[in-house]
């Protein structure tokens, strides 16, 4: 591993070389290729994590170029799969980790294969029953994930560690329903904000994978104001999902 290209992360007291170590010998799924999943995804190879795994099931299209770093003109243009075209610029932006991608919809049947053996989850995702899918079967596996979401000018973000904090059905006991959520199609998004959401998921996952800790609060942010909130939740007894082990979305 080459001293120059991550010396300004070695002189970080909080990472120095023993961090350094444990980020090449860390291996990260991001689900979802969008505005933040993409930028995750690029801090985190800039970053040196030894092995990336990216999902995504959609093509580039042109209206994602105002905020999905990853993705130029041309991939627009050719009608590229963005898992294809991320993995491409991510090779250009860092040549020495390791990058699987998938075109795919992430879905109870491939799930176990396109979640296991990694040491983090990061949700790139734009939709409630994936996120909830990934919250069974991290809460099932013991696995650590971080849930982002983003609209209009405002994003949240919150690490979920199994059995130290609170899962996502904690916080909002059930998917929901169809159409109660806008989406960027209809409300819009402002081109930074995602990417203000995706440089707290990937400093909690650095952290995480250096420390083993990471802060449990959910942050809510709003771009445009400035208002920058973190709130401490507790983990509900009653949680079907981490209290009583149901796991609905794995069917």
């Amino acid at each position: 591993m080459g001293f120059d290209r991550y010396s300004r992360q070695y002189i970080l007291s909080e990472i120095g070389a023993k961090g350094q170590d444990r980020l090449a010998s860390s291996r990260v799924v991001v689900v979802g290729l969008g505005a933040s999943g993409g930028i995750t995804a690029e801090y985190l190879a800039r970053a040196g994590v030894g092995y990336l795994r990216i999902i995504d099931r959609d093509i580039v299209e042109e209206s994602n170029l105002s905020r999905q770093t990853l993705f130029t003109q041309k991939d627009a243009d050719e009608g590229l799969p963005k898992a294809l075209a991320a993995k491409r610029y991510l090779h250009l932006v860092n040549a020495t980790i390791e990058i699987e991608s998938h075109n795919s919809d992430l879905n109870a049947s491939n799930c176990d294969e396109l979640l296991s053996d990694v040491d983090i989850i990061l949700d790139g995702t734009d939709n409630y029953p994936t996120r909830f899918l990934i919250n069974d079967y991290a809460v099932k596996m013991g696995l650590p994930w971080i849930y982002t979401a983003v609209l209009g000018m405002e994003g949240v973000c919150m690490a979920i560690v199994p059995a130290k904090g609170p899962c996502l059905t904690c916080l909002m006991e059930r998917e929901p329903e169809a159409g109660s959520f806008g989406t960027t199609e209809c409300v819009g998004v402002l081109g930074p904000m995602p990417g203000l959401v995706s440089c707290l998921q990937s400093a909690r996952a650095i952290r995480y994978l250096v420390e083993g800790d990471v802060d449990l609060n959910l942050v809510s942010v709003n771009i445009w104001t400035g208002d920058f909130r973190s709130r401490s939740l507790a983990r509900r007894k009653d949680c079907p999902t981490c209290g009583r082990g149901e796991f609905p979305y794995l069917g």
